[in-house]
């Protein structure tokens, strides 16, 4: 809670500059106003290998956007509550899910060399218990969750820059038996090396601290720091055109005693940007270690590739194909975890995660936005549930 209390005494400081800052320069409208209408079919509402059921979602999001713009600084404050309808619930779900979204981005340039960055985003879910004949089905599911970005990008010299970062995440449940599992805190710092070679090659050397926390129910202790040091070279193919790599170590340390800290190899290989205006792309292949997606393992070492395609074809009509594979795999289980994976079952092993969709959105109006999209996901797993799931996606947006 003292983290909560700390980010939204930043917030509000930092929204406080920037109405300052823009005040007497401010251009354009200073209020924005959109509502976004979903519908989302699901052929595997809970994601489960098992007794599979559709449902539907319909969701309504209104939004309202506070703009400060100036020559030098931008600052967005917008608040977006959302009303979710669940047509099919399990048992163990409402029909009905109230959310709130609330957000800040500012960024303000305060001289030629120097950029400061900051955003950050608050939620708030209203998703209470569940009681049939007198009795408790299901505790209370709300939670808060607020995620946290800043940084400063400084050019020291014509060809050497820097770039200092911060990120905080933290999630917060309302209900103390659902806050001892699922409670978490992650905070990242790094600072990142550019020396420019030429107009088309660089040089990048980056640094980065990592600190992942979780509750401890029963004493099983997941939390981990993770050091990070890596090298890294692009290259500009064309004008719009870039290819790099980065290669460097993780280190983890835990903060069970019984598991002993690990060095693992760091190594990236990217491209992004456009071939043409209306063609962007950007493919990535990444191994390195994170937190882990499954309890109560702490960590995970992963092999994904990622790649995105946005494409034009009229003024009005943007395709999009994106696709992430990942393979993690899932090793040395906290040994104040043992009785529970022995009573559960859990073996080390690995997991396999692919996820594709496409849409295309089309622009009816300046005022209106259709998407249509269609995404497939398929998880194999020895630690956890497997599943497949196909998800069907209707969304219009209208601003005005």
């Amino acid at each position: 809670m003292k983290s909560l209390k700390q980010c939204m005494y930043a917030t509000v400081v930092l929204a406080m500059f920037a109405c300052h800052l823009t005040a007497e320069e401010s251009q354009g409208d200073r209020f924005r106003f959109s509502v976004n209408t979903r519908a989302d079919y699901t052929d595997n509402r809970d994601t489960w290998e098992a007794d599979e059921d559709s449902n539907v979602d319909l969701t309504i999001s209104p939004r309202a956007d506070m703009l400060f713009e100036s020559e030098s600084s931008l600052f967005d404050l917008f608040y977006a509550p959302r009303f979710r309808y669940r047509t099919n619930p399990s048992d163990l779900q409402n029909d009905v899910e109230l959310q709130h979204d609330f957000g800040v981005t500012a960024k303000h340039r305060p001289s030629r060399r120097t950029a400061l960055r900051f955003r950050d985003s608050f939620v708030l879910t209203d998703d209470p218990s569940i009681s049939e004949d007198g009795g408790t089905v299901r505790g209370d599911q709300s939670y808060m969750l607020n995620s946290l970005r800043a940084g400063i990008d400084h050019m020291m010299t014509h060809r050497n820059e820097i770039e200092i970062y911060g990120n905080h995440r933290i999630k917060r449940y309302d209900e103390d038996t659902m806050a001892l599992r699922w409670d978490e805190d992650r905070a990242d710092v790094g600072s990142r090396f550019v020396r420019h070679l030429s107009k088309q090659s660089r040089l990048t050397l980056e640094g980065r601290y990592s600190s992942y926390g979780y509750e401890s129910p029963d004493a099983i202790m997941r939390d981990f720091n993770s050091v990070l040091l890596a090298v890294g070279t692009e290259r500009g193919l064309s004008k719009n055109l870039t290819v790099g790599a980065e290669v460097g170590a993780q280190k983890q340390s835990y903060e069970d005693d019984d598991i002993d800290d690990s060095t693992n190899p760091f190594v990236e290989l990217f491209m992004r940007g456009n071939t043409t205006p209306d063609f962007r792309l950007y493919g990535a292949l990444k191994h390195a270690v994170r937190d882990a997606d499954v309890y109560p393992f702490a960590s995970q070492e992963y092999s994904q590739f990622r790649g995105v395609i946005d494409w034009d074809t009229s003024p009005k009509t943007t395709l999009t194909l994106s696709g992430t594979y990942r393979l993690s795999k899932y090793e040395d289980v906290a040994p104040s975890a043992v009785p529970l994976v022995a009573l559960i079952g859990l073996p080390d092993g690995d997991q396999t995660t692919i996820d594709v969709y496409g849409q295309v959105a089309y622009k009816v109006s300046d005022q209106l936005t259709v998407l249509l999209r269609q995404r497939f996901q398929d998880v194999d797993s020895d630690v956890w549930v497997s599943y497949t799931k196909n998800t069907t996606t209707l969304e219009l947006t209208k601003y005005f």
